[in-house]
């Protein structure tokens, strides 16, 4: 009879989980931080990152499109950056999406190469894994960016190695 209970236990917690990373919606996460800034700072974020359905830009073609040197645009990345890493809400938006990564790291006994855990929370953040490819990707490159960015002190990673 344990064994049931605990296989009942063990759906809960699966279903609690799959309804908390649902919530996760990446883009609208970026989309409200992104308020803060203004609107040089969110075309350059959006370009870099491929936050607005396009592929990821160089610095160069960005700095084209902006009259701006790639060093120029580099440090407008930087500050953008910086602007929102010091928002006192920032943690409003991101703890959800903190939990669920660590939980799943957990999972996966600390180790997740970083596409696998990508997709993980994309099928879970993409209408439940159903979207289209198209916005997969969108929110692929939402959560890489969150994480990447504005999640790098939580989350160590690890190169590849011999070992690893």
């Amino acid at each position: 009879m344990e064994n049931q209970n605990t296989s009942i236990l063990d759906q809960i917690i699966s279903n609690h989980k799959a309804e908390e990373v649902a919530r996760l919606n990446a883009v609208e996460i970026i989309e409200s931080l992104f308020n803060e800034l203004n609107e040089r700072e969110r075309d350059i974020l959006r370009r870099r990152f491929g936050l607005s359905g396009k592929e990821k830009e160089t610095l160069e073609r960005i700095g084209e499109a902006h009259k701006l040197t790639r060093e120029r645009i580099r440090q407008i990345e930087i500050s953008a950056v910086k602007k929102l890493h010091q928002l006192e809400n920032l943690e409003n938006y991101i703890s959800g999406l903190k939990k669920v990564i660590r939980e799943l790291l957990e999972e996966h006994g600390g180790f997740a190469e970083r596409n696998y855990l990508l997709s993980l929370l994309v099928g879970f953040s993409a209408d439940g894994g159903r979207a289209g490819e198209e916005e997969k990707k969108l929110h692929k490159n939402h959560l890489d960016f969150l994480i990447s960015r504005l999640l790098r002190d939580e989350f160590e990673e690890a190169s590849e190695s011999k070992h690893f």
